[in-house]
């Protein structure tokens, strides 16, 4: 099962843990690529109690506030769990 938003992707894992993936073509460096990954581990990290999934994020999802990560992620993961 896969739920796409304008700057993520989120498919459904069968087992093991939750996997965060931003690429060099969203962000250069590896400091902010990291930076990204932390924030959307903090955000995700009460529902990755619920399953596993696989998120990707999308060009674009590095210039995002906080504040919009935070809506956007939590809807696109209520719609997929």
């Amino acid at each position: 099962m896969r739920a796409t938003s304008p700057h993520f992707s989120v498919s459904v894992r069968p087992k093991g843990g939750t996997m965060i993936v931003v690429s060099k073509k969203v962000e250069k460096t590896a400091v902010g690529r990291h930076r990204l990954k932390r924030r959307i581990s903090t955000i995700i990290r009460p529902c990755s109690e619920k399953g596993s999934f696989s998120l990707y994020a999308r060009k674009g999802s590095n210039t995002l506030s906080y504040k919009e990560l935070t809506e956007e992620l939590n809807e696109l993961l209520e719609r997929l769990l």
